[in-house]
């Protein structure tokens, strides 16, 4: 078996890049080796297209972006639509529904009205279909029938919803035929999806599912146009299957349609997409066979860092862990998984596909600022729009007045006709109104009429003195928008997914890499028998692991026999194919070249962290390497322009027509003749746009014959493919024209580069009798004899080839034709005429030849003994010897033997059956014609071929020094210049007789600023017009910044000083300058990591972190920041742990470093259930600290631990969230079921300051599995996914003091009416933790006594003003009436009172009734509660007085009378 192998080490071709650098030293990095194959004789099946199943959440977006997305193929976009914006709202209240749908005043409901056929008109100019997710907008715990319930109305109206339903859905369906697939509802675990609704209650969601899928069902019998609508659910936040197992159940046992099953997903472990798809499907289709699973929406776990757009690091993370994510839902076979997300609004940057590199204002709030406008055209409508923070509520963006004008500088007008008060006011001419844009949907919008001027200069009046960002948009369709000013780019994400659009429909089978978290893996495909698809990549996140990665591929489908194979390297990481990095959003090709087809083809590649590449490999022929229209000169149809930069090698030029009008043409003047192999085209955008074309050759100019037809006339419905071109013809010619007849895409017609390849400057295999005029021969030998030529077919192959007619003795035979050429191959198959003669011979080649007397001569030569490779040269009759190798076996008269024989400059190499044998150099002959020679006996010649040799660079130099790594088979290079040096000048050498050409000419590179990226181009140039050899440096001014803009430890180290004022700080004050710091830390911390370390060049300089071990309360972390230019800083943290408040006799303590947790079924982790199902959600894993207990399901639990008559006492425990939601805390006081407890924990909610920023500290209590806490008292703290937080809960009587981080949050008394609902205090019980539904992490879990640093407030005996008493009658209902008196000697309360019942079943509260008046002596209340079985004796009420009722809160915030207790 034959294998090539390639590696980075030795620089050849399949280096992935250079990285050099100008007085800069590069540094090494350490990279482990790993070993992948691709196998393409094995098919694993069709390949889920990840990449064509997406979530747009905005729109519109530009063309160009369009183009995109339909150069992916989108086949189904999600779309978000509320129920509630279907139904007119209510003109007293606008929290509610006015009145029924069908209500003839919702008739002219706008909504109702449009179905939002504009927007998904626009979403099907790049999709097939479309999936809605129909639900209810949610007003909020505190509001929840906000928006679902229509005015006078109290419960959820059934009849009403159903009814809606089929309207809403028959609407959207009429008029948008692509709408294919509805979701009930979206994420019901997380926010209640009806009025009345329970998180989490699959059987009461199945309600509304009823009401939507028998909706589809009579939807779909209605006729309409387009596939038939299909639904599903449940749609969770998160994979769940015990809860999407009790959908399925639910609805097959009702009749329900269920067509899919939905949920999302954002893990860190993204190989669960492949085993939970598995799971879930192989249940389903027991119930529902052809039912198909949706993941409407998959992404990045959380935000950290990446939360900047800017952050090419975070960006680059982003990409590989989509690229791995999508990998498994592939290897999962999930049928529509559906990316997360096109453009996402301010607080999840990161996830984009799409980002805007956006205008910005200059805070100036008195004077104009004025913006041009680079490509002006006529446009209707222009939308205004702000992003980040200035489309939010903390910056809005204000705008006190804007004007327009046209290309000559003249006012445009700007209609109101429809009397909008926010175009009035930017357009009255007064200061004093303004526009606000408060959030990302409040924008301007402007019609200027059909018609208008184009737009060529924006002027704007601002109304805030923040530097807002913003773009304008404009359009006159409401199809195609265009952008005025700011520009939308793709982020590294998005290519990621441009990447896995190139691969083909069919997996093969890969083994190799890693099936841990993080690691390197393979996706391989075929696309078609003459072309291959590979993606790799490294996933690490916040690692920093580097791969050498070896690639095996072999067996390539057969199109690859008998061909070279090209292949093409595109990478996605820090540096390439980011935005973020370099301005620069296109795909990045960072390596192509050709190799020979084996058995085997290994290709090497180091991978840095988060790097993703795609190769491909194409079967092409050899000639590829032969570019000859380099250079040379191009004619254009007429208003076509920049015809040089068609043939000028570099990928940023473009030749461009005036119109978006075809045919186009496109003619190449080579100069010369040669024999043609083929052409390639290099559209520009290519990856989203796809041509029609035909190529013609002539070889005069005039008279072209059809070598390429592409333009598949007879078939209307063709289209086109997207991606760049490469056509293979055949023939001898001068001139290429190429016709463009159409294209995909709308614009002018723009080509970025054409490629005439040439297979030589001479071919013949003696074929036709054409081929057979030997006139043009020099056939004189020595002592000026003619040797006459003939020619012989053969009678097995029948393939005809040249012979002397015989060998006039001692004379050898000669043939010298051709041009007078310098750097040229010759190749022939040479052969002893008689198969059976056994004695000398002399057969070869011939090159700069001038006569028999002046030339090199390539000869095999036999004698009796030997058998020899020979290279001589003739110089005036004198014949020197160059070289001799000795055959590895003797020359077999039978046999044929290919050679060849190349002269560039001074080298001179020769090759048998395509093995060098030599390779010398001679100063002799500079050039000459070729030719063919034999001696000794007739020798048979065939296929003759004459070949440019493609010239070689001999150095490259910046500022005179050569650039590191240069190698001249390496076509790309990166260059660092030091910041201290705006210009260098380029310069290089050519191999041989080469030239070289440059772009910029001048072979200066100016730099404007640090950071900033420059390309230039050096071309080898043939000197005869025969190729060449482009090579690409990429020039970047290096940054010495080596300085920190962020730094975040695992824990929240600002102290909380203003508690419920304001969020403590995440991150610690960096003070210009300063590198030591001393930071405290939360008591009993044992490891602190260093979690963000930002640098202030973040794209550019690398930070090394060292974490801090913590040891007898001290520890030191440290940040090594390398800038890019290679200097550094070194950032020391010395950590310093609070002092631990005293702690009493330990009651239970467990740190799990034995690797396992507490099972005893007495007093160790229980969750309540019977039998006990702790060891089903619990485990002990591995952190950097050590050993730690995990909770890492995802249903909401809580643990216990201890006994069940502990009173008072004191527990801690430090706790870390995993995910999100996971909202971890301590409890206290649990009971053995664990429905009731007290609990401590810290929550991602909104936490009530300014600006609606989250995260905050709760107390709350458990009653009966139902959570009361404490909303009027949410002390605002972070919440950030992986801290740790150090909790504290101590209960003493009906005394409660909650802890986090050392600092007292809670000091509160419970006398029973401290939590909604009033529960009474709880006495005893277990400690334990609580975890929401999601993944955290448990770790110095510690039960005290109570210590005398604990203040314990005995329950104050304060003499209450009212008393009660009172009895509950149980006749038609239930009756509570009380008398109420004022106590003696007790303060009189100002105002009025109410009379509060609460009707409980056992210790579930069912209802309650309040009635406020001022209250005097001797009142008497009653409460009545209708309810069913009022003998029930578990029902009872509770009575008392409390100052107030607020019904908004449900909070009771002061009592004003014992609690009376009705039987």
């Amino acid at each position: 078996m034959g294998l090539l192998k390639k590696h980075c080490a030795a620089l050849t071709a399949a280096i992935m890049l250079t990285s050099a650098a100008v007085s800069l030293a590069p540094q090494a990095a350490q990279a482990a080796s790993m070993n992948m194959e691709a196998d393409y004789a094995v098919s694993e099946g069709p390949l889920v297209r990840t990449e064509q199943f997406n979530n747009t959440n905005y729109t519109p977006l530009p063309v160009h972006v369009v183009d995109e997305l339909k150069g992916i193929k989108t086949k189904v976009v999600r779309d978000f639509v509320k129920i509630n914006w279907y139904y007119n709202k209510d003109s007293a209240n606008s929290d509610y529904l006015a009145y029924s749908i069908d209500d003839a005043r919702n008739a002219t409901n706008p909504d109702l009205l449009s179905a939002r056929k504009e927007t998904y008109d626009f979403m099907s100019q790049f999709s097939d279909s479309l999936l809605i997710s129909l639900a209810y907008s949610y007003g909020g715990d505190a509001n929840p029938e906000k928006n679902r319930l229509i005015a006078g109305e109290t419960t959820m109206n059934w009849p009403e919803f159903d009814k809606a339903m089929k309207k809403i859905i028959f609407t959207l369906k009429e008029k948008n035929p692509e709408l294919e697939y509805i979701e009930v509802g979206n994420e019901p675990n997380l926010e209640p999806a009806f009025y009345g609704h329970t998180k989490e209650d699959i059987p009461g969601y199945m309600r509304m599912y009823q009401g939507m899928s028998e909706a589809v069902k009579w939807v779909n019998t209605q006729g309409l146009a387009g596939q038939s609508v299909k639904v599903g659910g449940p749609v969770l936040s998160g994979y769940n299957f015990d809860k999407q197992k009790q959908f399925v159940d639910i609805a097959y046992a009702n009749g329900y349609q269920v067509d899919f099953v939905s949920w999302h997903r954002y893990q860190e472990d993204v190989r669960m997409n492949e085993t939970q798809e598995i799971e879930m499907k192989g249940y389903l289709h027991r119930f529902y066979p052809n039912a198909t699973t949706i993941v409407s929406e998959y992404g990045w776990k959380g935000g950290g860092d990446l939360s900047d757009a800017t952050n090419n690091v975070g960006l680059a993370k982003q990409a590989a862990f989509m690229t791995d994510s999508a990998y498994f839902y592939a290897r999962g076979g999930t049928d529509i998984p559906m990316n997360w997300v096109a453009v996402h609004t301010l607080n999840a940057y990161f996830k984009n596909q799409f980002d805007v590199d956006y205008a910005l204002s200059t805070g100036d709030t008195t004077n104009w600022q004025s913006f041009t406008n680079s490509d002006p055209r006529s446009l209707q409508y222009l939308n205004l729009r702000g992003w980040r923070e200035s489309a939010s509520t903390s910056k809005p963006m204000k705008i006190k007045e804007i004007r327009f004008f046209d290309s000559n500088n003249n006012p445009i007008p700007i209609p109101n006709v429809l009397n909008d008060p926010s175009i009035a006011a930017v357009t009255d001419n007064d200061d004093a109104t303004q526009f606000t844009q408060s959030d990302y949907w409040t924008w301007l919008k402007f019609d200027l009429g059909t018609n208008a001027p184009a737009v060529a200069r924006v002027d704007i009046k601002w109304g805030n003195t923040d530097i807002n960002t913003f773009q304008l948009i404009g359009t006159s369709d409401k199809l195609k928008y265009y952008e005025v000013l700011g520009h939308t780019f793709f982020t590294p994400y998005f290519n990621t997914m441009r990447m896995f659009a190139q691969l083909g429909d069919t997996r093969v089978k890969t083994s190799g890499g890693s099936m841990e978290i993080y690691g390197t893996r393979m996706l391989a495909t075929k696309n078609s028998d003459t072309k291959a698809t590979m993606m790799v990549w490294n996933k690490q996140g916040d690692g920093t692991a580097s791969a050498n990665v070896d690639i095996s591929v072999k067996n390539l489908p057969a199109g690859f026999q008998g061909k070279s194979v090209r292949y093409k390297k595109l990478l996605v990481d820090e540096s390439h194919s980011n935005h973020a990095y370099n301005k620069r959003d296109d795909l990045q090709m960072v390596d192509e070249g050709i190799v020979n087809l084996t058995d085997t083809i290994v290709l090497s590649q180091t991978l840095e962290k988060n790097a993703v590449m795609l190769i491909e490999l194409e079967a092409v022929d050899p000639s590829i390497k032969n570019i000859v229209s380099a250079g040379k000169a191009v004619t254009l149809s007429p208003g076509m322009t920049g015809g040089a930069n068609l043939v000028d090698g570099y990928d940023t030029t473009a030749a461009v027509a005036a119109t978006n009008t075809y045919p186009q043409t496109v003619t190449v003047d080579l100069g010369k003749s040669y024999q043609l192999a083929g052409m390639g085209i290099d559209w520009t955008n290519s990856a989203s746009r796809g041509y029609t074309y035909t190529i013609e050759s002539s070889l005069d100019g005039t008279h072209f014959t059809l070598a390429s037809d592409m333009t598949f006339s007879s078939n209307p419905t063709y289209v086109p493919p997207l991606g760049n071109s490469l056509a293979w013809f055949t023939g001898k010619a001068r001139y290429v024209k190429l016709t463009v007849t159409g294209s995909t895409y709308d614009g002018p017609l723009s080509i970025n580069e054409v490629k005439v390849f040439a297979d030589g400057m001479y071919k013949n295999g003696f074929e036709s009798v054409a081929d057979r005029d030997t006139s043009a021969w020099t056939m004189t030998g020595y002592s000026s004899v003619s040797t006459p030529w003939t020619f012989a077919t053969d009678s097995v192959t029948n393939n005809t080839y040249a012979i002397p007619v015989s060998t006039y003795g001692t004379t050898p035979s000669f043939a010298i034709l051709g041009d007078d050429m310098k750097d040229y191959g010759v190749e022939a198959r040479v052969k002893v005429a008689n198969s059976s003669y056994a004695g000398n011979v002399q057969m070869g080649l011939l090159a700069r030849a001038s006569t028999y007397n002046s030339h090199y001569y390539f000869k095999l030569m036999r004698t009796n003994t030997t058998n020899q490779a020979i290279l001589e040269k003739r110089i005036n009759g004198t014949t020197t010897v160059l070289a001799t190798v000795d055959l590895p076996a003797a020359i077999d008269s039978s046999k044929w033997y290919k050679l060849n024989l190349e002269t560039i400059g001074t080298a001179i190499k020769g090759y048998v059956d395509g093995v060098l044998v030599f390779d010398t150099t001679d100063t002799s002959r500079t050039s000459g014609k070729f030719g063919l020679r034999s001696h000794d006996a007739l020798a048979s010649f065939d296929d003759v071929r004459v070949y440019p040799i493609v010239p070689l660079l001999g150095s490259i130099k910046v500022d005179g020094v050569i650039i590191n790594g240069f190698d001249p088979r390496i076509n790309s290079y990166t260059v660092l210049v030091p910041s201290s040096t705006s210009t260098v000048t380029v310069t290089g050498s050519a191999y041989g007789t080469g030239s070289i050409a440059v772009l910029p000419a001048s072979g200066q590179v100016t730099f404007d600023a640090v950071g900033q990226e420059k390309t230039y181009m050096i071309a080898a140039l043939s000197s005869e017009g025969n190729g060449a050899n482009y090579y690409l440096l990429r020039l970047k001014q290096a940054s010495s910044d080596a300085t920190l803009s962020s730094l975040r430890l695992s824990v929240v180290t600002d102290p909380l000083t203003s508690p419920g004022q304001k969020l403590p700080a995440m991150s610690i004050a960096l003070i210009p300058g300063q590198m030591n710091y001393t930071i405290h830390v939360p008591s009993r911390t044992n490891y602190v990591k260093v979690v963000e370390a930002v640098p202030t060049a973040s794209n550019v300089a690398t930070a090394q972190i060292s974490d801090g071990v913590m040891v007898n309360g001290t520890g030191t972390a440290k940040v090594t920041v390398t800038s890019e230019a290679g200097t550094t800083s070194v950032y020391t943290l010395n950590l310093v742990a609070n002092a631990e408040a005293p702690t009493g006799a330990v009651l239970y303590q467990e740190n799990f470093d034995n690797g396992s947790y507490n099972s005893d079924p007495s007093f160790g982790w229980n969750n309540g259930a019977t039998p006990n199902a702790a060891s089903s959600h619990l485990r002990v894993v591995d952190e950097e600290q050590g050993k730690v207990l995990e909770k890492y399901t995802t249903t909401s639990m809580a643990f216990t631990v201890g006994q069940s008559a502990w009173t008072n006492y004191d527990v801690r425990a430090r706790v870390k969230a995993q995910v999100g939601t996971a909202l971890p805390g301590v409890i206290a006081r649990a009971s053995d079921d664990a429905k009731n407890f007290y609990m401590l924990r810290i929550h991602n909610g909104t936490n009530g300051l300014a600006g609606g920023s989250t995260g905050y500290v709760a107390l709350g209590r458990m009653v009966n599995s139902s959570l009361k806490e404490l909303d009027s008292k949410k002390i605002p703290y972070p919440y950030i996914v992986g801290n740790w937080y150090q909790l504290r809960l101590v209960v003493e009587g009906n005394h409660l003091k909650g802890y986090v981080d050392d600092n007292l949050i809670f000091d509160e008394i419970d006398n029973g009416a401290l939590f909604s609902s009033n529960p009474p205090t709880l006495i005893q019980g277990k400690a334990g933790i609580r975890v929401a539904n999601q993944a955290a992490r448990i770790d110095d879990f510690l039960v005290t006594e109570l210590t005398d640093d604990v203040v314990v407030v005995p329950p104050v005996e304060t003499l209450l003003p009212f008393t009660l008493e009172g009895q509950l009658n149980r006749s038609n209902g239930l009756n509570a009436s009380v008398l109420v008196n004022r106590a003696a000697n007790a303060a009189d309360h100002p105002g009025t009172e109410v009379v509060f019942f609460q009707l409980l079943q056992g210790t579930t509260p069912v209802s309650y009734v309040a009635m406020e008046s001022e209250i005097g002596a001797g009142n008497r209340v009653a409460g009545h509660f209708d309810v069913p079985d009022p003998e029930n004796m578990s029902y009872h009420v509770h009575a008392f007085v409390v100052s107030s009722w607020d019904l908004l809160n449900e909070s009771l915030p002061l009592s004003l009378s014992n609690k009376l207790d009705l039987e």
